[in-house]
Parts: C-alpha cells; sequence; structure tokens
C-alpha cells in the first residue's frame, strides 16, 4: 500500500492489489447479512414446535426482536470468518512484514499508519454492519412485525461494540504473531472467548429480555452485567497495545520467515548454513538456514490442517449419521412394528400426553411381549380394534365383577385434555395382546434435528454438504495447509 495523501482514505479503499473487495463492495455484504438473516430466521420458525422454543423462545418470536437477535450472532460469526480470510490484509501483519519500514524511515509518522488502520477497520466492518442491521429491518418490515425503537437502539449498539472489540482485538494479538500458520486460528479462539464471557457475564440473559432492552442503561449496569466494562477497558488496551507496540516495530525490520531454505550456490555438496545457539543458550538446538540441496518439499501437516481434517471428518460422520437416523426412524415407526435393538423410536406429534411426551419428541418405547408385566401409569404403545397406533397411560386392570379376577383388559387414556369438561373422552379398553410397547424415554433435541432435517433447507444441508466435503476434502485440507503459511 502506498500512503502519500490520505493514509486514511487509502486503507479504508483495501487498496491492496491482492485485495479482492473494497468499498463498492461493502453495501452488498451488508444486504447478503441481512438476506442470511431473513433466511435463517425462517428456517427456524420449524422448529417452533420443539424444544428450541423452550430453550430459546426470543428466536421464534414474531418481532423485530428476533430477527435482529440472529442478525447480531450472523454478524459476529461474518466478522470472525473476514478477519481469518483476510487476516494478511485486515491486521497488522503488514508491520512485522516489513510494509511501512521505508516509509517510517522516510519520515512518515508511523502513529498516524496504525491509527489509520484501526479507524479504518473500525468504520469498514461498522458500515457492513449497519447496512446489515437496516436490511433486516427492512425485510422485516414485510411481516408486519410491530415497531419498538427502543429495543432497536440498544441492539445496534450492543453488535457494534462486537464489530469494534473484534477488530481491535484481532489487530493487537497480530503485532505479537510471528508468523501465519497459526494466527487464523488464534482469531477464531478470540471469537469463541468473546462468546464464553457473554454467558459468563450474564450478557446473554440481558440480551434476550426484550423489557431490559428497551432501557440501553441495562447493559451499562455493573450489578446486571460487568460485559460493558470489561469490553470497553479490553478495546481501550488493545487501541493502546496497538499504537505502542505497533510504533516500535514499524521502526525497526523484521527478519522475514521464509518458506523454503535459501540455496547456496557453488558449493560443494552437502554444504549446509546452521545458527549457533550463541552464549548462553547452549541447549537452543542449532537450527539450518541455508543447503546446497533444494529438496522436494512434502505436504507437512500443520495445526490448521490437522484441525480442518478433523472438522471435515467429523462434519461428515455427523451429517451421514444424521441422515441415518432419520432413514431409520422412518423406517421404525411404530405403524411397521419394527424395532431397533429392542426400542422403537416414535417422532410424537401430538399434545395428548403431555408432559410425559412432549410435541415432537422423540419417544422411545421398550418393544414387549404379552408376558411382560405392567404397571398403573405406565405409558403403552398399542393398537385399537381399528388397527390404528396409539399412545396412552395404562389407567387399570379390568377385573370380572363377579370372580374379581383380571379380564386381560386394561382401561387407558390420554394424559392432556384442552378442556377439562371433555377427560375421559379417549379412554379406551384394550386387550392385554395389542400392547406391544411401554415407553422408556424421550429426548426434545433429537426431535428437533429429526424435524428439521425433514424440511427442504435441512435435506439440502445433510445431504448435499456431506456429499460436497467427501469430493473435495483432499483440496480443502491442502488449502488450510497452504493459506496459512506466509507468503515469499
Amino acid at each position: 500500500m502506498l500512503y502519500n495523501t490520505s493514509f486514511l482514505r487509502k486503507e479504508f479503499r483495501n487498496a491492496y492489489t491482492q485485495q479482492g473487495f473494497s468499498r463498492k463492495r461493502l453495501f452488498s455484504m451488508g444486504v447478503f447479512l441481512g438476506l442470511l438473516t431473513f433466511a435463517l430466521y425462517f428456517s427456524l420458525q420449524t422448529l417452533k414446535e420443539s424444544v428450541i422454543n423452550d430453550v430459546a423462545p426470543y428466536l421464534l418470536l414474531p418481532s423485530f426482536f428476533s430477527t435482529l437477535y440472529i442478525y447480531l450472532l450472523v454478524s459476529l460469526v461474518f466478522n470472525t470468518v473476514l478477519f481469518i480470510a483476510n487476516y494478511e490484509y485486515m491486521t497488522l501483519v503488514e508491520v512485522r512484514q516489513n510494509r511501512w519500514y521505508a516509509l517510517v524511515q522516510l519520515g512518515y509518522s508511523p502513529v498516524r499508519l496504525i491509527g489509520s488502520k484501526i479507524a479504518a477497520r473500525i468504520l469498514a466492518q461498522s458500515i457492513i454492519y449497519a447496512i446489515g442491521y437496516l436490511s433486516t429491518i427492512f425485510l422485516s418490515s414485510f411481516l408486519k412485525f410491530p415497531l419498538v425503537p427502543e429495543y432497536m437502539v440498544t441492539m445496534f449498539l450492543m453488535g457494534l461494540v462486537d464489530v469494534a472489540l473484534l477488530a481491535v482485538v484481532s489487530l493487537a494479538a497480530s503485532l505479537f504473531l510471528r508468523d501465519m500458520t497459526n494466527a487464523r486460528y488464534v482469531v477464531g479462539m478470540l471469537a469463541l472467548l468473546i462468546v464464553a464471557f457473554k454467558f459468563l457475564s450474564h450478557y446473554f440473559t440481558i440480551l434476550s429480555d426484550r423489557t431490559r432492552m428497551n432501557d440501553i442503561a441495562s447493559m451499562f449496569d455493573t450489578t446486571q452485567t460487568a460485559y460493558m466494562a470489561v469490553v470497553g477497558a479490553i478495546i481501550v488496551g488493545c487501541v493502546a497495545v496497538c499504537l505502542v507496540r505497533g510504533t516500535r516495530m514499524a521502526k525497526i525490520y523484521n527478519r522475514p520467515l521464509l518458506n523454503t531454505l535459501p540455496i547456496l550456490r557453488h558449493q560443494a555438496e552437502g554444504t549446509v548454513v546452521v545458527a549457533g545457539p550463541g552464549e548462553g543458550k547452549r541447549k537452543k538446538p542449532w537450527i539450518l538456514e541455508a543447503q546446497t540441496i533444494n529438496a522436494p518439499v512434502k505436504k507437512q501437516w500443520n495445526l490448521p490442517a490437522v484441525v480442518t481434517s478433523i472438522l471435515v471428518i467429523a462434519a461428515i460422520v455427523a451429517m451421514v449419521g444424521i441422515n441415518v437416523v432419520v432413514l431409520a426412524f422412518g423406517y421404525a415407526s411404530p405403524e411397521k412394528e419394527t424395532s431397533i435393538n429392542g426400542i422403537i423410536p416414535y417422532v410424537f406429534q401430538s399434545y395428548t400426553m403431555e408432559p410425559a411426551i412432549q410435541y415432537n419428541d422423540v419417544a422411545f418405547f421398550r418393544k414387549i411381549d404379552s408376558q411382560e408385566p405392567l404397571h398403573v401409569g405406565d405409558v403403552l404403545l398399542f393398537k385399537d380394534s381399528a388397527g390404528g397406533v396409539n399412545v396412552g397411560s395404562l389407567l387399570a386392570f379390568v377385573t370380572d365383577d363377579v370372580t374379581g379376577q383380571p379380564t386381560g383388559q386394561l382401561r387407558t387414556d390420554i394424559l392432556y385434555y384442552a378442556d377439562e369438561r371433555y377427560r375421559g373422552m379417549a379412554e379406551q379398553t384394550v386387550a392385554r395382546e395389542q400392547v406391544y410397547g411401554v415407553h422408556t424415554s424421550n429426548n426434545r433435541w433429537l426431535g428437533a434435528i429429526i424435524l428439521f432435517a425433514n424440511t427442504i433447507i435441512g435435506r439440502l444441508i445433510f445431504l448435499l454438504i456431506p456429499t460436497f466435503l467427501i469430493f473435495f476434502y483432499e483440496p480443502i485440507v491442502d488449502f488450510f495447509r497452504t493459506v496459512t503459511r506466509e507468503k515469499d
């Protein structure tokens, strides 16, 4: 980059020949984030009758609050990925790579250079964030949600703080990382630490409460959360680190890291140059610095390649496993009386057995025979006289009015009635031979996953993505093996 007039203007333009985006793409990125948020909101609506509605109801509300909450999460992930993908150009690695060394020696102010870098990064990411935020509001307005500007302003500021925090932390961290082999993963770890601190400081407790978010003072109340106070101190500290350490590093020449060793010319084969341990460092090993033979470079497994390989394999196994589970559950349905290792899985789509079995839970029934002992209160899986599958709670064993002996008939009923006036209307008397399963347990999260996997978006994700990863596994790993090496 050439700095000869306005440092901020040139930095803000991302005027690198290698850089693929500039000011003209800020708007398109923001609109893309808004569209992505809107798509995720509609996808989550398919899980409204699942455990998601119990754990995070604020994601499914017919309100601007839900779409904006999702947008804050999308924005944080997007900025993290953007800094990782463009780490070399969006951080202060260029200071360590001596790109400013000649300029500083010619009299340019390193403080102005670093200050411009910080301001441009925060400003550029904030513009993308603001455009995406407005796009989300615009798209949500078509759903005719009630307009509540109070929490809109508060949520905008909360997301803006995340943008500034990730930018300055990434910039400061880049001054301490010697090379880029693991630097991108450090940025990802920093983002995870930010999210972890939000949980520990009860930040999400306030952010997910619409009443509290109507008052911006709630986020700055240290009795409720210390997040804003700590983040403010971190931002100021990182800016100070960037200015102080960055200025000092810009004034000195930093030894570059080489991908390949220099080749010695006109030397006997086998000649090498090594760096000694030096005085006081006898335990430090000798380092090979040059050689006469240009040995072929073997593909080496670095940390990014190992982590990427593990993540890709885990993603393939998880998605294929989900597909297998969905297919197995579709085949092993109660209607077919088919069990998996003696267990009949049942995606329960009814309110009749609440609270024992919630709507869209995956209920597990243990397959039994006619000799299995039953107990009053057991939730049974049986077929009625018409051959339809039913689930009911065992009320009592029918006995003969004269002898008092069991007749082999069972009285069952559902647990939940929307109107108590109709209690007992669904009561049935069934033969013991008609019962073939006893309820053992539920899994609400598995039910949500299966519900999502049966949607169009879910099928695309769980079928196309693993197929893509299987075919392009090696190119993906090779990419992360090489992209994190410092350029010559």
